[in-house]
């Protein structure tokens, strides 16, 4: 329940008051917690907008990955082009849905911070994998040239932050 406060705490207060306004000790008042309990439960700001940002990624508190997760399963499953895309697109959907109020703010303060830097470096990679999987995916079932490196760069454009919100 703390750690459902504390993250609910954060998400808050990052929507109001930045990621700059968004300190250990705004997030504890909020939850209502003590400050070392903060940094007991995520160790750091950036630890705890990982977790955050896990959270709102998956829609849920579950510790699985997203490529592990069913709706994924049945992507990499399907053997049916058209129909792997369709899931791939709700899917992704749904995930920029949920991230891009969080990311609108952790994107505009990277320049701000060299951990979050590193964090925004590391969520790219992340979703760079996941797209350069489905591409493999569909190159597999024979519907992409021999590259499908373009088709993982594509996707990757696509599901960018930015290209959601336009």
């Amino acid at each position: 329940m703390t750690r459902h406060r504390v993250m609910d705490a954060t998400y808050t207060l990052l929507l109001d008051a930045g990621y700059a306004g968004t300190t250990m000790t705004a997030v504890a008042e909020r939850a209502g917690v003590a400050v070392p309990t903060v940094y007991k439960a995520f160790g750091s700001k950036v630890e705890l907008i990982k977790q955050l940002y896990d959270r709102v990624l998956a829609g849920d508190d579950h510790s699985v990955p997203i490529g592990a997760r069913v709706e994924a399963r049945e992507i990499l499953d399907e053997p049916d082009p058209r129909q792997a895309i369709a899931l791939y697109a709700t899917l992704a959907s749904a995930i920029s849905a949920r991230l891009a109020p969080l990311l609108a703010v952790l994107l505009g303060a990277a320049s701000t911070s060299p951990d979050l830097q590193n964090f925004v470096a590391a969520i790219e990679a992340e979703r760079r994998a996941g797209n350069e999987r489905f591409a493999q995916h569909l190159h597999s079932l024979g519907v992409l040239g021999p590259d499908p490196g373009r088709a993982g760069d594509l996707l990757w454009l696509f599901t960018a932050p930015d290209t959601y919100h336009r």
